[in-house]
């Protein structure tokens, strides 16, 4: 049996995952059925959940109803997500780290727009899946002030070079270059 993994799913991803054939929505939902049907599960934060509502395409509300009867869904509350971040928590440098990388700006605003992301991965120890190959990059550079960052995995169901649905059916085994703290560049 493979191993379970746990993912924080950017809401692009279930947004992408329509039904039609022009990239990215094949790959997006291919990802989405892999997680369902390999043992993976998903962790989901209010804040996350929110956008996936605001977001998701009529195939990722079926794979969403899917993972809720399979319970392969771990909610994760807003306070433990909360705590993380605050002193004494594990990403608790995070805002300082943003901050020092990206000052004032548009990168900086972007960054913590995204922060969701990254606090609920930390929180529930998961991987991330997404399409944004900008705030990949921007978490990388602000993983090398950010410990809690370094081992977080981030992956992007339309990058080739990410193979995402083969690494999940072999069970999402850990690999360097997919942590945000790894030196190799995005591909």
């Amino acid at each position: 049996m493979k191993a379970s993994h746990l993912f924080v799913v950017d809401a692009d991803v279930l947004q992408a995952s329509g039904t039609s054939e022009r990239p990215p929505a094949p790959e997006c939902l291919r990802t989405l059925n892999t997680i369902l049907t390999v043992c993976h599960r998903v962790a989901v934060s209010p804040a996350i959940q929110k956008q996936w509502n605001e977001h998701a395409s009529q195939a990722a509300r079926r794979w969403w109803r899917q993972m809720l009867v399979r319970r392969k869904v771990v909610p994760l509350a807003a306070e433990d997500v909360e705590k993380c971040i605050a002193p004494g928590g594990a990403a608790a440098g995070l805002q300082r780290s943003i901050d020092r990388h990206f000052g004032e700006g548009d990168e900086r605003d972007e960054s913590l727009r995204d922060v969701l992301l990254v606090t609920a991965a930390v929180a529930a120890q998961a991987a991330i899946l997404s399409n944004d190959r900008k705030a990949r990059r921007r978490f990388r550079t602000v993983a090398q002030t950010c410990a809690a960052l370094r081992t977080v995995e981030w992956s992007n169901p339309c990058e080739d070079a990410d193979e995402v649905v083969p690494w999940l059916e072999r069970g999402a085994p850990m690999e360097k270059g997919r942590q945000l703290g790894c030196d190799e560049p995005d591909t």
